[in-house]
């Protein structure tokens, strides 16, 4: 239900692309691709898995790669995942970091000082 939400929301504004790879006619393997901006992230990869020695998910990857590389506007592709096969086109990896931002007001102090403290309290909990 995610993924066919997260497609037909996208697909409204004319910003999802599929990328299909077929064999005598047959699809094989397709990667759904979610465009905002000038980013584009591959959101779903999926193959027949009787051509899995073929590796049709890679290559669907692949040829998408190189469509939402060569458009125009794009200057950013994120694999959303990281796994051993897209390290193949040594991708930039980041650390994604999250920050919270106070203002310097005493409402502001007072949400800072409850941030920290739920902070200090989850990671003696272990859930950090």
């Amino acid at each position: 239900r995610f993924y066919e939400s997260a497609i037909r929301s996208f697909a409204e504004r004319g910003a999802v692309e599929i990328s299909c790879l077929r064999a005598e006619g047959k699809l094989i393997g397709a990667v759904v691709w979610l465009v905002f901006g000038d980013a584009c992230f591959a959101l779903k990869m999926a193959y027949d898995e009787s051509f899995s020695r073929m590796s049709p998910g890679v290559m669907a990857f692949d040829l998408g790669y190189r469509h939402q590389a060569a458009v125009g506007n794009t200057s950013k592709i994120n694999t959303i995942t990281s796994t051993p096969a897209i390290d193949h086109w040594l991708p930039e990896k980041l650390q994604i970091r999250k920050y919270d931002l106070f203002n310097s007001t005493l409402r502001g102090r007072f949400f800072a000082a409850a941030a920290t403290i739920r902070d200090l309290l989850r990671s003696r909990s272990g859930d950090a």
